[in-house]
């Protein structure tokens, strides 16, 4: 009996131990790994923002890194006011404006009526993305935004030009619609019929057309095959982002500049 308990005794320190080598090493390689994860998260977001910003940028052969430093400015925009906080104790390249949503310091809560995105609140402060060109002149203005698609939350980037008039680019980066149908919404064929388009005329935003937009429109874009809803949570995205409730005050203040 003694040398049976022995037995047990020694086949539990031996799991013991090898599930503690084993959560060690899991640790070790965790911490190890972290920061180039952090790398090439904040490498991706600046491919995003760089791929819509409407500059010249060769995706396979240049250094992204240096032209993000080069050419895009990170800066915080009030919402409330329309205009870009100079001196504010938040960075806006680490700005997590969905989590800060949630905070009782940058909580907006966003009327039934007017949550086209369906979002319930958003941040009071969002980071925004200026792109000079070589020059030094303005490109675009880059306004990240999300809402609700058809499965998911969509995650976009919206490029407008200097006076706000016109969309310079768009781009989805992350979402969980159906590949083939309303995964498409990344396609850059698509996303491409965007550009020049109006961001607004006569009071209505941007939208996506359920079909073929109609000939000579200059404020709606060709639905996607079969992915109606889809393309109809684009279209509340761009609703309540370019309304007054978020990005409109400060797109009337480009376009009277």
């Amino acid at each position: 009996m003694a040398s049976n308990k022995e037995s047990v005794g020694k086949t539990f320190l031996v799991v013991f131990v090898l599930c503690l080598v084993c959560s060690i090493f899991v640790a070790g390689t965790t911490v190890a790994l972290r920061d180039i994860q952090e790398q090439e998260k904040l490498r991706d977001k600046q491919n995003n923002i760089i791929l819509v910003s409407g500059l010249d940028f060769n995706q396979e052969t240049g250094d992204s890194v240096q032209f993000y430093k080069e050419r895009i400015t990170a800066q915080m925009l009030d919402l409330d006011t329309g205009m870009i906080v100079s001196s504010t104790k938040e960075d806006p390249e680490d700005f997590d404006y969905v989590s800060k949503s949630k905070t009782k310091e940058y909580k907006h809560v966003i009327e039934k009526e007017n949550d086209a995105a369906g979002i319930r609140f958003r941040s009071k402060l969002m980071p925004i993305y200026v792109a000079k060109d070589p020059s030094g002149k303005i490109k675009s203005y880059i306004l990240p935004f999300y809402g609700q698609g058809l499965w998911s939350t969509l995650y976009g980037l919206l490029a407008v030009t200097p006076d706000g008039k016109n969309v310079e680019g768009i781009n989805f980066y992350e979402h969980g619609e159906t590949p083939g149908l309303g995964g498409e919404i990344s396609n850059p064929v698509w996303t491409a019929k965007w550009k020049g388009k109006l961001v607004m005329q006569d009071g209505k935003t941007i939208s996506v057309y359920k079909g073929p937009a109609p000939q000579g429109s200059m404020i709606e874009v060709d639905g996607l095959s079969g992915a109606t809803l889809t393309g109809k949570g684009v279209t509340n995205c761009m609703k309540y982002w370019l309304s007054d409730d978020a990005y409109g005050k400060f797109l009337k203040q480009l376009g009277s500049k």
